[in-house]
């Protein structure tokens, strides 16, 4: 009463709702429900895709939502020391946002997904997203990963503990349990986004260009430059090999240029061998972008890369853009090394 249930959610004779019951440690029971707006972790999945399918997450009124908060509130220190702060803060930030606006339909709905969930729900994500999309639900899959030596570093300057390292495993070992963990995740992924180089405002960037600005059943084209000796970006689909062509760098007036100078780009042109390998990946791509699209694949990213990522590929990435633009084609462009799009 004091959350805002009605009295039949706990009659033993009448069980509409079991999924807000849970046992305690301690072998009581209490009720938790969050269905004004926080759909229950319990709820058959059939409920969940109805409602999303719907355009709402699942939402009934046998909760106040206020009261809810106010409930929240009061026995903070006692969810806390249950669930930990991570998941209070969610819940506390799930209850904000619908507080006042439980009747409203969400258009758009995302879902984060990391180490902290169970095993089981890992692994049933693939055919959780299949499910969607047979009901006609448009879903994507993003997964951010990072080198280890960059996480190692994220968490030494963040100080905060990794989930699975709380288990009393190490750090290192820990980064590489939840890469395990999440192979379910990494393979269902139609976008994978590498954040080893990246701030959190050219992440905020990419998925703005490359997610939100996706229209439904359309695919998002990226083609990027990178240098080899950096190690190749682990979100490409297809890589390309350009290192066998006339380098500018042994050219010392172009050295201290890059593929977006005229003298680096006049230099290139006039070797029959780049305007060769040009032609050749434009056919490849010409010819498989429409073969992906009809797949109904969400995204493609494709990888140019040379020794350094500052001269051919640059231009090379440029270069097919604008010749993929003339038919219509259209693409983003992203320039690891020179860090410009």
């Amino acid at each position: 009463q004091e959350v805002g249930l009605p009295t039949w959610q706990v009659d033993s004779l009448n069980p509409k709702a079991p999924g807000n019951i849970i046992e305690t440690p301690d072998g009581d029971y209490k009720i938790i429900d969050l269905e004004s707006g926080v759909a229950s972790p319990m709820m058959p999945i059939g409920q969940w895709i109805d409602a999303i399918k719907a355009g709402m997450i699942p939402v009934f009124d046998d909760v106040f939502i206020a009261k809810m908060r106010t409930y929240i509130e009061k026995h903070a220190s006692e969810i806390e020391a249950a669930v930990g702060p991570d998941c209070l803060r969610e819940l506390q930030a799930a209850v904000d946002e619908v507080t006042g606006s439980s009747s409203q339909q969400a258009a758009l709905l995302a879902v984060g997904i990391d180490a902290r969930n169970r095993s089981q729900d890992l692994k049933a994500l693939p055919d959780l997203i299949k499910n969607f999309r047979k009901r006609d639900i448009a879903t994507d899959v993003l997964f951010l990963q990072a080198d280890d030596e960059v996480l190692l570093k994220r968490y030494s300057e963040s100080r905060r503990r990794h989930p699975l390292a709380e288990q009393g495993s190490a750090l290192l070992a820990a980064i590489e349990e939840e890469r395990e963990m999440l192979a379910e995740v990494t393979n269902s992924a139609d976008l994978i986004i590498d954040t080893s180089q990246t701030s959190v405002y050219e992440l905020s960037d990419t998925i703005r260009e490359r997610v939100d600005a996706r229209a439904t059943d359309s695919m998002s084209v990226l083609i990027e430059s990178f240098g080899f000796k950096n190690g190749i970006p682990a979100d490409a689909d297809f890589v390309f090999d350009l290192r066998c062509l006339p380098n500018p760098y042994w050219t010392v007036e172009l050295r201290g240029l890059t593929g977006r100078d005229s003298e680096v780009q006049e230099f290139l042109d006039t070797h029959e061998r780049f305007v060769a390998m040009h032609d050749d990946i434009l056919g490849f791509l010409g010819r498989w972008i429409p073969e992906f699209r009809k797949a109904h694949r969400g995204y493609l990213t494709v990888a140019i890369g040379c020794t350094g990522g500052q001269h051919r590929s640059v231009y090379m990435v440029d270069k097919l853009a604008a010749s993929l633009a003339d038919r219509d084609e259209v693409v983003t462009t992203r320039h690891n090394v020179l860090n410009i799009k």
